[in-house]
C-alpha cells in the first residue's frame, strides 16, 4: 500500500471539514430565508400590501401637513389620491376643514378632487353625509354627484334608499330619480322600465319616466329599444314632439347615426325628424352636415331646404371657408338656395357683401327675392347706409325703392 504524507492527510481533512460546513450553512440559510418570506400566522397583511398601505399613509399624511403649512402647495392628483386612499371619517373631516379654511390658489379644485375620490369610492357614504350638511348650494351638490355615483354601481340600493325616504314621508328631488333612471337605462334597459312602470303617476318623474329613460337609451347609441320604449307609450303624447326629442338625444351620441335613423323613418316621420336633426347639426357642424346633405337625393324637399340652412351657419361660423366652397359649386337651384343662405348671414354685418352675392343667384326671380330680403336687413342693422345705398345706383325699380322705404314708415 502506498503510503500518504502527513500533509496530504491533513490537507484532505481540512477539505472534507469546509465542505460539508458549507453545505450545512447553505442549508441553514435556504431555510432561514424561506422561513423570512413566509408570513407569519399571526400577519394579516401581505408585505406588498403594508408597503402600499404605508405609502398611502404617509401620503395622507404628507397631504394634511401641507395643507396646515402651504395649501396651495397640494397639487391635485395626488389630493385625489390621498382622499381615495382615506376612510369615510377622515373624508368628512377633511372636507369640513376645507370648507372652513380661508381663501387660497386651487382651494375650489381640491375641494371638487375631494367629492370626485369620495364618490368614486363610497357615494352612499358621500350621499349620507352631505344629508347633515346645512341645505344649500353645497350639501345639493355633495349629495347630486354621490346619487349619480350611486346610481352607476349599484342603482338598486339607490332605488331603496329612494323609496325609504319616501315612506318616511321625506322629500326626494325629482333629479334624484332622474339620475336614477338614466343611468340604471344604461346599464339594464329592462329592469329601468320595471322600476318606472312602479313609480306613482301622481308624481312628475311618473308621469315623464319614461320620455326620460328613452332620451337616456338614445344617448347611449340604444336606439332600437329607446324606439320600442317610444311606440309603447302611453298616446297622449304628441309623436313628433316625441320624435324630435329622440333624434336630439341621438345626436348627442352619433348625430350622423341620428340622420341616417330619421332618414329611415316612414314618409309620415321622415321630413320633419330629419329637417330637425340637420338644422342642429349645421348649426353645430356645417362644414361636416354638408357633405351628408348634399348625398341626399336632388328631388328630396329636405336637400334643398338645408343646403340653405347649413350654408347660413356656415357663414356664420367661417364666411371665408364658405365662400371658398361656394365659388366651386356649378351652377343649380341648389346654389341659388345656398347663395340665398350665405347672403342672409352676411346681411347684419356685411350687408355690400351681402348683395354682391345675392346676385350672383341664377335664378331672376329668387334672385331679386334675395336682394329685397337683404336690402331690408341692411336697413333694420345700418339705416344711414341702406338709405345711402338706395340713392344711388340700385338693382331695384324705383316701386320696389318705395316698397323698401315704405316698410317702416319712411
Amino acid at each position: 500500500m502506498k503510503k500518504t504524507s502527513l500533509f496530504a492527510r491533513t490537507l484532505s481533512a481540512a477539505l472534507l471539514f469546509g465542505t460539508g460546513f458549507l453545505c450545512a450553512w447553505l442549508v441553514v440559510a435556504s431555510s432561514s430565508e424561506a422561513a423570512a418570506q413566509k408570513p407569519s400566522r399571526s400577519s394579516r397583511i401581505r408585505p406588498a400590501d403594508r408597503a402600499d398601505n404605508f405609502s398611502a399613509e404617509a401620503l395622507k399624511k404628507s397631504v394634511r401637513q401641507r395643507l396646515r403649512d402651504n395649501p396651495s402647495s397640494v397639487a391635485a392628483g395626488e389630493f385625489y389620491v390621498a382622499a381615495w386612499a382615506m376612510d369615510d371619517a377622515e373624508r368628512a373631516a377633511l372636507f369640513t376643514r376645507l370648507q372652513t379654511m380661508p381663501p387660497f390658489a386651487g382651494k375650489s379644485t381640491l375641494v371638487e378632487k375631494l367629492r370626485t375620490a369620495w364618490a368614486d369610492r363610497s357615494p352612499e357614504a358621500m350621499v349620507a353625509f352631505s344629508e347633515k350638511l346645512p341645505y344649500g348650494t353645497t350639501s345639493r351638490e355633495m349629495q347630486e354627484m354621490g346619487v349619480r355615483a350611486w346610481a352607476k354601481r349599484d342603482p338598486q340600493a339607490l332605488a331603496q334608499w329612494i323609496a325609504k325616504y319616501q315612506e318616511d314621508g321625506d322629500y326626494i328631488r325629482p333629479g334624484y330619480q332622474c339620475a336614477l333612471i338614466q343611468e340604471w337605462g344604461r346599464i339594464d334597459p329592462e329592469a329601468a322600465v320595471g322600476y318606472v312602470r312602479s313609480l306613482p303617476k301622481d308624481t312628475i318623474v311618473g308621469q315623464q319616466g319614461m320620455m326620460i329613460l328613452m332620451n337616456a337609451l338614445a344617448r347611449t347609441g340604444n336606439i332600437e329599444t329607446a324606439v320600442n320604449l317610444m311606440e309603447n307609450m302611453d298616446g297622449e303624447k304628441d309623436r313628433n314632439w316625441l320624435l324630435r326629442s329622440l333624434a336630439e338625444s341621438l345626436s348627442e351620441f352619433d348625430v350622423t347615426e341620428a340622420a341616417r335613423w330619421a332618414s329611415s323613418l316612414p314618409e309620415d316621420d321622415r321630413e320633419h325628424v330629419l329637417k330637425h336633426v340637420l338644422k342642429e347639426w349645421s348649426s353645430r357642424e356645417p362644414e361636416a352636415a354638408m357633405p351628408w346633405i348634399l348625398q341626399l337625393s336632388a328631388d328630396d324637399p329636405v336637400r334643398e331646404n338645408m343646403m340653405r340652412d347649413a350654408v347660413w351657419n356656415w357663414a356664420r361660423a367661417n364666411a371665408q371657408d364658405a365662400a371658398a366652397w361656394l365659388a366651386q359649386q356649378p351652377v343649380s337651384p341648389e346654389k341659388d338656395n345656398a347663395l340665398t343662405g350665405f347672403s342672409y348671414s352676411l346681411a347684419p354685418f356685411s350687408p355690400m357683401t351681402a348683395m354682391e352675392w345675392a346676385g350672383q343667384v341664377a335664378d331672376p326671380e329668387k334672385q331679386k327675392t334675395t336682394q329685397l330680403f337683404v336690402m331690408r336687413l341692411w336697413k333694420i342693422y345700418d339705416r344711414d347706409g341702406a338709405l345711402a345705398y338706395l340713392s344711388g345706383a340700385t338693382p331695384f325699380t324705383p316701386e320696389e325703392i318705395g316698397e323698401i322705404l315704405k316698410s317702416d314708415g319712411d
